[in-house]
């Protein structure tokens, strides 16, 4: 008989020369990861302990830790269900993660050192796949209250209610650029849009549903295409594209949708995200006795 196994890793995609690393591989699960802007730190969910958790690894140190796990957010006694997306704050000392409890899918944050985390919002929206305003001070965020998915921004914690920048929906985050001009994210027909923050402004841009970064200086937005896979540069002020290399089957994966990511990380040589790794295998089961038919069984014999 077939065996089918599959399990998600977390790969780094040098932008130049050089072999493709798995930073993150085992026999159990490792996706949605954001990288730290100033350190070279990972932050991503995992069930390699059984039940989904937030981790935070070092790359230089070689350390990695649990950040959040289910029991820490609870709903009359319930711990969370499921975690989405946690990216780290422009300074690296906070994340934003969307989680999912008893009652919806509502945007955490939290302090990397430790300490309980506390909703960004007030609201009963569903929210997903929140991304970091470079003062640190708004949160934008995918999220569903009514029949058409938004893209809306925060003041975390403040109360205020969120605002609506634009009607947007693709599986991948939305991702707000370091000189805050702009936010990368996708149209309700998935289609690739650089959204000013007040939602005026609309630039459509090549590329498909894929997941991207942007470069530090903002110049540049990165794009882990799909199928076939690629990595890509498109040049912000020009729209002019750039296929950096062809990536074969390491198509970027998450098992949920909105939920795809990718990340530059802090020396701005690698692009990280997620892929998953299938195989099939086939077994011989020796010593099995056929089961006898029927109506032997029936009548006892």
């Amino acid at each position: 008989y077939t065996s089918l196994l599959s399990n998600s890793d977390i790969i780094g995609v040098p932008l130049g020369e050089g072999a493709v690393r798995t930073l993150l591989g085992s026999s159990r699960n490792e996706q949605r990861v954001n990288a730290s802007p100033v350190a070279q730190q990972l932050v991503y969910v995992t069930d390699r302990r059984g039940l989904e958790e937030v981790w935070i690894k070092s790359l230089a140190e070689g350390w990695e830790r649990p950040l959040l796990t289910p029991t820490d957010i609870q709903t009359d006694g319930e711990p969370a269900q499921e975690f989405l997306n946690p990216v780290f704050s422009p300074d690296g000392r906070r994340v934003a993660v969307a989680v999912k409890i008893r009652t919806g899918v509502h945007i955490y944050t939290m302090f990397t050192s430790g300490g309980a985390p506390v909703r960004a919002t007030s609201t009963n929206d569903l929210e997903f796949c929140a991304t970091w305003s470079p003062d640190g001070n708004w949160l934008a965020y995918s999220a569903l209250s009514g029949p058409t998915p938004e893209l809306l921004k925060v003041r975390p914690g403040s109360g205020d209610a969120p605002v609506k920048v634009a009607a947007t929906y693709g599986p991948a985050a939305p991702v707000w650029s370091p000189d805050g001009a702009w936010i990368a994210d996708h149209d309700l027909k998935g289609h690739l849009l650089l959204i000013s923050p007040d939602g005026q402004v609309q630039r459509p841009m090549p590329g498909d549903e894929g997941p991207v970064a942007w470069s530090h200086d903002s110049r540049t937005l990165y794009q882990v295409r799909t199928y076939p896979a690629a990595l890509f540069a498109v040049d912000v002020a020009t729209g002019k594209e750039r296929k950096l290399r062809d990536l074969g089957d390491l198509n970027p994966y998450s098992n949920g949708n909105p939920g795809l990511s990718a990340a530059l990380s802090s020396d701005e040589k690698t692009i990280v995200y997620a892929v998953n790794r299938a195989r099939t295998e086939i077994w011989i089961l020796d010593g099995v006795r056929p089961p006898r038919p029927w109506y032997l069984r029936l009548i006892g014999k």
